[in-house]
């Protein structure tokens, strides 16, 4: 069996990361590691990830966090 990174992006979806998270986790090919690329992150969906994560003692994860600024012109 190969080895594999698995990335996930986000834009304010906290109400579906957990369950999207529940389901690769309970699959039956576990991800060596999972990158969660958030963007214009809000903390419901890093509070969610962490909690998430914590329970289901999955540690080999990385959180990337991108504010998108809004630009007046």
């Amino acid at each position: 069996m190969k080895d594999f990174t698995l990335v996930i992006c986000t834009f304010k979806r906290h109400f579906l990361i957990e369950a999207c998270l529940k389901s690769v986790l309970s699959g039956s090919m576990m991800p060596n590691k999972i990158i969660i690329v958030d963007q214009n992150y809000d903390y419901l969906t890093y509070d969610k990830i962490i909690n998430l994560f914590k329970n289901k003692k999955f540690y080999n994860y990385q959180i990337i966090r991108n504010l998108i600024k809004k630009i007046a012109l």
